[in-house]
């Protein structure tokens, strides 16, 4: 049984939105009322709007690779600053 990505031209539901991340429900739900992930509240629905998604996905992709070099440079500096105070 193979699993169809959802319609580019509807917006996505929580399951729909689960199914390509490959997630729970509840987790999506969770970090939508959080804000982490952009949502739009209809009544008491939540729905997912594709373009939103994949630029949020995008921006995540992205500000994982700078978080880490950022992380490198923090460490590399911590190490030569480590030597200097002992």
């Amino acid at each position: 049984m193979t699993t169809s990505l959802p319609s580019e031209d509807t917006l996505w539901t929580v399951k729909d939105l689960a199914r390509l991340l490959k997630a729970s429900p509840s987790w999506v739900y969770k970090n939508a009322e959080r804000g982490t992930i952009p949502c739009v509240h209809i009544g008491v629905l939540l729905r997912f709007d594709p373009a939103a998604i994949r630029a949020w996905l995008a921006s995540k992709s992205a500000g994982n690779a700078l978080t880490e070099s950022a992380n490198q440079s923090v460490e590399v500096v911590s190490a030569k600053q480590n030597p200097e105070k002992g």
